[in-house]
Parts: C-alpha cells; sequence; structure tokens
C-alpha cells in the first residue's frame, strides 16, 4: 500500500509577532535598547538561559539591563508585565471570547528561591525526587482564563508575608478586563477563608472552592450518607466575628470518602454535579505552570522587579502558543512553538516550513 503525501498545513501568525510586545516592553521600561533586550528575554526563555550567559554569547552585555531594573520597583515592574499580558488578551479578544461567559482561575505559584528576604519569602513543601522536603520559594498568584483544554493567562502579581488572601484576590479580580462576561471564579484550598467569601460577595462573582474537612463537615457528610441529601447550609467560624455561611455540596469519592464543593451560586441537588465537572477545567492552570517551566529564563537574581519580568514572560509565551493554536486551528505542539519563537524574533516577516506538517507565516 502506497502512503499518499499529504501537504504541510499554511499557518499565518502574523497577528503574533513580537514587534508590538517590544515596542510596549520600550514605552515602559523607557531605557536605550530596551526593545532589543525584550527580544533578548524571549530569546533566554526559549533555550532555558540566564541573560548573562546570552549576552556572553552574543558579545553584548547584560549590565544595562539590569541597571536600569535596578531603578524600577517592584510594582513598577509588575505594572508593565501586567501591560504586556493584556496585550497578548487584545489577541485574544479578536476571536471573540467577550461575547461568552468564562470561568476564572485564581492560583497560587511558588518557585524555588534561595534568597534572605524575609517580606518575600514562603516556607513550603516540595517534591525532590521520591519525597517532599522543606524549600524557600517565591510566591506568585495569577489569575487566568480556563476551558477544556484552554487556559490564558490574564495577569499576574508576587505575594508577600503580608498580603491576606482576600487581598490578593481582590487585587487579581480588579484587573479582569470588564469586557469578560464571568461565569465564576475557581480557587484551590488556599483560598478557603470566609473573608476571600466576604470579599466575592461584594464584588458581585460566583465562586467555586473545595471545601476544607473538617470535624464539622465531616459529621455533615455522614447524615448526607444517610439522608441521601448532599447539599448543606455550612457555617464556618462558628462563635467568632468572622461567621460566615455557605452551601456545601457533597459528593461521595471512593469507599467512606467524599469531596465537597463551596460556592454562592443557587443550585439544586439535581445539578450540583455540574460544580465538579466545572472544577476540573481548574487542573488546566495546573499544566500551563509546567508548560511556563520550560520557557522560563534563568536567573539568579534577588531583584524581583527583574523575577517578576521572568516569571510573566513565561506566561506570555504560554499565551501565544494558544493563541498560535486558536488562530491557525491548526495541531502546534510546544517543540513547534518554539520553531515558530524562534522566526518571530527575527521581527520580520517570513514564511518558512518548519516541520513536514507545517509552513508558517510571521
Amino acid at each position: 500500500m502506497v502512503r499518499e503525501c499529504v501537504p504541510p498545513s499554511k499557518v499565518d501568525l502574523r497577528s503574533l509577532g513580537l514587534k508590538p510586545f517590544s515596542v510596549l516592553f520600550d514605552e515602559c521600561y523607557d531605557f536605550p535598547r530596551a526593545g532589543m533586550f525584550f527580544v533578548l528575554l524571549v530569546e533566554c526563555a526559549l533555550k532555558l538561559l540566564s541573560m548573562e550567559a546570552l549576552c556572553n554569547q552574543r558579545f553584548e552585555s547584560s549590565d544595562r539591563l539590569f541597571h536600569y531594573l535596578g531603578l524600577k520597583s517592584l510594582e513598577e515592574s509588575t505594572r508593565y508585565c501586567n501591560l504586556l499580558l493584556e496585550r497578548s488578551f487584545k489577541i485574544l479578544l479578536k476571536s471573540r471570547w467577550h461575547w461568552r461567559q468564562v470561568y476564572l482561575a485564581i492560583d497560587y505559584n511558588d518557585i524555588e528561591y534561595r534568597g534572605l528576604d524575609l517580606l518575600m519569602v514562603f516556607d513550603a513543601m516540595m517534591m525532590r525526587g521520591i519525597q517532599y522536603q522543606h524549600v524557600k520559594v517565591l510566591r506568585y498568584a495569577t489569575i487566568a482564563i480556563v476551558a477544556p483544554r484552554f487556559k490564558f493567562t490574564l495577569a499576574v502579581i508576587p505575594v508577600t508575608v503580608l498580603d491576606k488572601p482576600e487581598t490578593v484576590v481582590e487585587r487579581l479580580l480588579g484587573m479582569v478586563p470588564p469586557m469578560l462576561r464571568v461565569k465564576g471564579v475557581l480557587m484551590d484550598k488556599g483560598f478557603y477563608n470566609a473573608n476571600v467569601f466576604k470579599t466575592m460577595d461584594g464584588i458581585g462573582f460566583d465562586y467555586l472552592v473545595p471545601a476544607k474537612k473538617t470535624g464539622a463537615l465531616n459529621l455533615t457528610y455522614r447524615i448526607a450518607e444517610v439522608t441521601e441529601k448532599w447539599y448543606w447550609k455550612h457555617v464556618m467560624n462558628r462563635g467568632r466575628k468572622n461567621k460566615y455561611t455557605v452551601t456545601v455540596y457533597l459528593e461521595e469519592k471512593g469507599l467512606d470518602d467524599y469531596i465537597g464543593m463551596v460556592t454562592n451560586k443557587d443550585m439544586t441537588g439535581l445539578d450540583a454535579g455540574l460544580l465538579f465537572d466545572a472544577y476540573r477545567l481548574r487542573w488546566n492552570i495546573e499544566n500551563s505552570y509546567k508548560e511556563a517551566q520550560t520557557c522560563r529564563a534563568k536567573t539568579n537574581s534577588r531583584n524581583h522587579a527583574y523575577r517578576i519580568l521572568v516569571y510573566a514572560l513565561s506566561h506570555l509565551l504560554v499565551n501565544l502558543h494558544i493563541l498560535a493554536k486558536r488562530i491557525s486551528k491548526a495541531t502546534i505542539t510546544r517543540d513547534d512553538m518554539k520553531l515558530v519563537i524562534e522566526l518571530l524574533l527575527t521581527l520580520k516577516h517570513t514564511t518558512r516550513r518548519i516541520t513536514k506538517k507545517l509552513v508558517v507565516t510571521t
């Protein structure tokens, strides 16, 4: 049997050009040759190099970048990073995402860090080999659109040890583009907090958070087993000033185990299963963190303004990968996207066959 030759897919990705991002970077950071350093930073992320290592290869000096970044505060750099992510969202808008309701996911992401900054450093447990170990980390919080096989980062912020969960949530929700129609906000157990829920009620968003298993909730589960009623009113912080009542929906999980979901959205026992299906979308954000790790520039810098930039750029590149697949409606793998970005780095329009199955115009 003779296999027929299949012509390669022709993909037009000119809308993903890096030049507008380079220009925006230059306007934000405002130092000589800033746009060139943006391109170098993207290349560092692509090749998993540090800025120092890449500049040594290019016979350039990274001193200019670090000098001017040292003049920027962490707050300024965070604002500029989110402007870059907002620029990628404007490309997504062309596919008319604002015409449909979307779920948003808020989550923490820890990056191992060996510095000694008492304000920024958290103690955490991370897997090392086959066991968990205590490590020092920097903590970032992100908010992203999530859907089946889809995740798009809208904003990132650094988290300090003084930041309360409700403050983090309020800041991130304040960065949501106003044209988005938000169906609900998905959060993990780190945000199971009465003050977070009160903040969400005040802003006016529906939320969905896994319930922590307490003695009171375990008792509720035992009652649910007998009565077969799987949604109940649950009082958090009973006897305290910040007492808060939520509706918790329970679902059996294996033998003598359960999971619970807390929401402020009115549901019935018949459609409560939709809550658990919706929450599974949040796993897309976990997968995106893994992908972002594969395109994050290396650094030992203790300049947090630079580190948030490196972190945000990794999410920007993941956004561009999502956009490339969405615009082209073709299968573009992670490795394919690295080849696409190499073309985008030239900042020139070109058409090239990058794989046997893909011809790209940038």
